[in-house]
């Protein structure tokens, strides 16, 4: 995959007369209006690991922000971000590890369903919008999964599954207030991504129909949550093909494009990354009110 990217980048002229055009683009209020909203961004993905830990053990926010970005540090050296789990999990007493890890798939499967929700929407959206046809079968296949891991995220099981040995011992059970919130959150957080691209985006000099951006940027989330990549690197792959290929098809300058998505990347993941190599929390912080 990273060499159908290669591939895709030879293509463009990224010559030094493009990089002075790109100076001189920028629109600082907007691309500072992206990188603000990384706060947010986080801040909610904080509140869900914080309010899913909290039901093992006592967690303040500087502990939970401890585990998040731990999470992410090791994500970028393990396959299928599988140092999140680690992450997150290793500060808990043994006999609760497994169960830490459990409740953070709980919280990736919530993050999963919105990409699926607003995924489904946009393929929808772009079928209404482009009258094609061939558009009408994954956009009801998607928002039937969305459908479907919403009961899943609500704990409706099909009888089958309920007696299945490995689902009833690893079972996420969970008060319906502590699921609202937590699927509240990342619905939450799916629309702060939204924002953050149409940010970044407009900061580049792309100005596209405000329905082809939500489609583009869905269409881009949902393949990079559902697709998966084997790390962080991976997941930037992931985000500048889909990108590439779906906002040349509107006559956006593919330079700026692959520009802009990386520039989401750059700060909404790995400048987290960074974070966590130097964020130490302080030991008795006081507890706050979250």
């Amino acid at each position: 995959m990273a060499g159908l990217l290669f591939y895709q980048l030879s293509k463009l002229d990224v010559s030094a007369a493009f990089l002075r055009q790109l100076t001189g683009l920028i629109q600082p209020g907007w691309l500072l209006a992206g990188i603000l909203l990384v706060l947010p961004n986080y801040y909610l993905e904080i509140t869900k690991w914080k309010t899913l830990a909290g039901r093992l053990e006592e967690r303040d926010f500087p502990a939970a922000t401890a585990e998040v970005l731990r999470g992410l540090k090791l994500g970028v050296v393990t396959p299928l971000m599988a140092g999140d789990y680690v992450g997150r999990s290793m500060d808990f007493k043994k006999e609760n590890r497994l169960s830490a890890v459990l409740l953070n798939l709980y919280n990736s499967m919530t993050q999963t369903w919105t990409a699926l929700f607003f995924g489904g929407a946009a393929l929808f959206l772009w079928y209404f919008r482009e009258k094609a046809a061939f558009l009408f079968f994954p956009a009801a296949v998607i928002s039937g999964a969305a459908l479907l891991g919403l009961g899943f995220l609500y704990g409706l099981l099909p009888a089958f599954l309920r007696k299945w040995k490995p689902v009833q011992k690893y079972r996420i059970t969970l008060p319906l207030p502590v699921k609202n919130r937590v699927i509240g959150l990342s619905l939450a957080r799916s629309l702060v991504y939204n924002l953050q691209y149409i940010c970044f985006y407009s900061a580049f000099g792309i100005h596209l129909d405000p329905a082809v951006f939500f489609i583009g940027i869905n269409l881009l989330l949902l393949v990079k949550t559902v697709g998966g990549g084997l790390n962080i690197f991976g997941d930037l792959t992931l985000r500048e093909l889909v990108s590439l290929h779906f906002f040349r098809l509107y006559q956006a300058d593919e330079r700026l494009i692959l520009v802009a998505t990386f520039a989401v990347w750059f700060f909404s993941v790995f400048t987290p990354v960074i974070a966590g190599l130097f964020y130490k929390p302080q030991k008795n912080a006081a507890p706050d009110l979250i």
